[in-house]
C-alpha cells in the first residue's frame, strides 16, 4: 500500500520528474539524508517514496553504489488464482470474500499502474484436479495472490518456481500451512479470536449453554472450536462434548435434548438460500443467540446475531502492496471486529439482502 501523504506527494513529484525527462536513465539520487534536507521531510518519508518508485520499476537501488534512474521495465501483473473458471459464479462466503480481496488488490495495483489478472488453477472445485498447463506461465518474476488452503496442492510448484506469493488463510490445517513457502508473505485471519469474541458476547447476554457447530471437527485443533473452548474456560463453564457437532441439521434435536440458548456456527460454505432458510433448517427457537464465523451472514437472519468482521478489501490491498514493494516473509495477523445486531433491526435488512442476491443470480 502507499505510504503517508508526505511520502505519496514526494513520490508523485519524483515520478513526474522522471516522466518529464528532468531525471533520465543513469541519473543518481543524492543520499537519503541529503534528500531529506532538500525536501524538508524525514529519512523515513524518503525511503517510502523511493520504495514506491522501486515498485514502479523506474529506479534501481544498489548497496554501496546508490539509487539510480533506470529504464522502466514492463510491469509484471499481479495474478490472483481462482479454483476454477466459473468459481466466481458460486454464491457463498468464499467467493464473496475472494471478491473483496480482489477489489482491494486491484485498488492497490491501479495506484502503481499494474495490471491484475485472474487465472483458474483447477478444472473444477476439486483441489485434486489442478490444470497444470494453465499455471506453466508462472516464473520467478511472477507475483501471485492466494486466498485459502484450497491451493495447497500447488504450493510445491510455486516454491519451485520461486515466485513472489501473498497468501491469506484462516489458521486452519497447520499441516497444510507448513507446506507454504518460507519466503511468502502471510496474511492470517484470526479465526480463534473470532469465535472467542462471539461466544463471550453470548455469555454477556446471559447465555449459559452454548453449542458449537463446525464443519471440520476432524481437523485437530480447529481455531473456531478453540476460540469457543477458550471462552468457556475463561468464564468457568464446563464443556459439554455433545454440544460440539459438525452437522447443522442436528441443531434442533440437540437443542430439544440439551436446551442450549446460544450457538456458534461455522458458515464457510453457506449459500444465500441456506442463510434465507437457516432458521427453518436448524429448527432452533427464535430466542436463541447465533454467532457466525463470517461477517457476510450478519444481515441474513431475524435473530440476535454476532459475527467477526475482517476488512478483506484492506487486506487485499495490503497483500498486493507487499508484492508491489517486493517484500518477503511478511507475517500479518488480523483480529476481527465484533459485529452484533439485535433482532428488531434485521427484518427489513433481511428482505433487502434476499432481493439483492436474487438480482445477482438472475
Amino acid at each position: 500500500m502507499r505510504g503517508g501523504k508526505k511520502s505519496l506527494n514526494l513520490y508523485r513529484e519524483l515520478s513526474e520528474k522522471i516522466k518529464s525527462g528532468h531525471l533520465v536513465c543513469g541519473d543518481q539520487f543524492p543520499p537519503e539524508n541529503e534528500m531529506a534536507v532538500q525536501y524538508g521531510v524525514s529519512c523515513g518519508t524518503i525511503r517510502k517514496a523511493l520504495s514506491m518508485l522501486l515498485a514502479d520499476g523506474v529506479i534501481e537501488r544498489t548497496k554501496r553504489k546508490g539509487t539510480f534512474v533506470t529504464d522502466p521495465k514492463p510491469q509484471t501483473p499481479i495474478t490472483i488464482l481462482l479454483p476454477c473458471p466459473d468459481y466466481l459464479s458460486y454464491r457463498n462466503f468464499s467467493t464473496h470474500s475472494l471478491l473483496a480481496i480482489m477489489e482491494g488488490a486491484m485498488r492497490a495495483a491501479a495506484a502503481h499502474n499494474v495490471r491484475v489478472e485472474t487465472v483458474p488453477a483447477g478444472i473444477d472445485t476439486d483441489p485434486e484436479n489442478i490444470n497444470w498447463a494453465n499455471l506453466d506461465f508462472i516464473t520467478s518474476e511472477s507475483r501471485v495472490i492466494l486466498y485459502g488452503l484450497w491451493y495447497s496442492k500447488i504450493f510445491p510448484f510455486l516454491r519451485e518456481r520461486r515466485c513472489s506469493v501473498a497468501f491469506c488463510h484462516n489458521q486452519t490445517r497447520p499441516d497444510l500451512q507448513a507446506t507454504a513457502g518460507s519466503h511468502w508473505n502471510m496474511f492470517v485471519l484470526d479465526t480463534r479470536t473470532n469465535a472467542l469474541q462471539s461466544a463471550e458476547h453470548m455469555l454477556k447476554q446471559n447465555c449459559r449453554r452454548i453449542a458449537c457447530h463446525c464443519t471440520s471437527l476432524h481437523e485437530e485443533g480447529h481455531p473456531f472450536v478453540g476460540g469457543y473452548l477458550d471462552a468457556l474456560e475463561k468464564h468457568g463453564i464446563e464443556v459439554e462434548p455433545a454440544l460440539i457437532f459438525n452437522d447443522i441439521r442436528q441443531a434442533g434435536a440437540l437443542q430439544q435434548e440439551f436446551g442450549f440458548d446460544g450457538i456458534l456456527v461455522d458458515d464457510l460454505e453457506f449459500s444465500p438460500q441456506e442463510y434465507e432458510n437457516f432458521h427453518r433448517t436448524i429448527n432452533i427457537t427464535p430466542q436463541t443467540l447465533v454467532g457466525f464465523r463470517h461477517n457476510w451472514t450478519l444481515m441474513q437472519l431475524q435473530q440476535q446475531t454476532s459475527t467477526g468482521k475482517f476488512d478483506l478489501v484492506r487486506i487485499g490491498a495490503e497483500m498486493a502492496g507487499s508484492l508491489l514493494a517486493n517484500r518477503q516473509s511478511q507475517n500479518t495477523v488480523y483480529r476481527p471486529e465484533l459485529m452484533t445486531m439485535p433482532a428488531k433491526h434485521r427484518g427489513r435488512i433481511l428482505n433487502k439482502t434476499i432481493e439483492s442476491h436474487h438480482h445477482l443470480n438472475t
